[in-house]
Parts: C-alpha cells; structure tokens; sequence
C-alpha cells in the first residue's frame, strides 16, 4: 500500500506544480506565448508516449514480480534498454527524413 501511495503522490506532482505555476505564466507571458507553452507541453506529453511506447513502465512493473530472481530481471533490464535505444534510432531517422 506505501509504495501505491508514492507512486500515486509522484504522479500527481506535474499536474499540481503546473496548476500553482500557472499564476506566475499568466503574469509574464503574454496570451499567445502562453498558448504556445501549452501546446508545446501538449504535443511533447503526446510525443513522449509515442517515442518511449511506456517501455518505464513495464519495466518498473514487470521488475517487482520477479524479485527472487536477479538473472530474469537482468534479461528483462537488457531486452527493454535494447529496444529503447533501436526505437530511438528508429525515431531519429524518421524525424531526419521528415523534416
């Protein structure tokens, strides 16, 4: 039940810290600037699913059932970093060819 509580407390800590910031934006950016902050953080929250495919997450989640055994979790570890970094490579030729 603790670590529920953390991870929840993490999650909520970018939409909170964006909520009390959101005076400070308002007062020093004008309202297309502001616009375009907010479509920015938009279209990276977007992009960020696409590029990593949540791969963390399994991860983290995947990890704490097999916690017995430390040669399955490394193969785990491996087999994920692995298709991290080739749908990295893969991503940044498709952006070089696009544009």
């Amino acid at each position: 039940m603790k670590k529920t509580v953390i991870y929840t407390f993490v999650g909520l800590l970018s939409p909170a810290l964006t909520l009390l910031l959101l005076p400070i934006y308002l007062q020093y950016l004008s309202t297309n600037e502001y616009v375009i902050l907010a479509l920015s953080n938009s279209f990276l929250a977007v992009l960020s699913i696409i590029l990593n495919l949540k791969v963390d997450q399994a991860f983290r989640t995947i990890y704490f059932y097999n916690t017995d055994n430390l040669s399955k979790q490394m193969q785990l570890f491996r087999t994920l970093f692995s298709f991290q970094v080739i749908s990295y490579f893969a991503w940044i030729v498709v952006f070089y060819f696009i544009g």
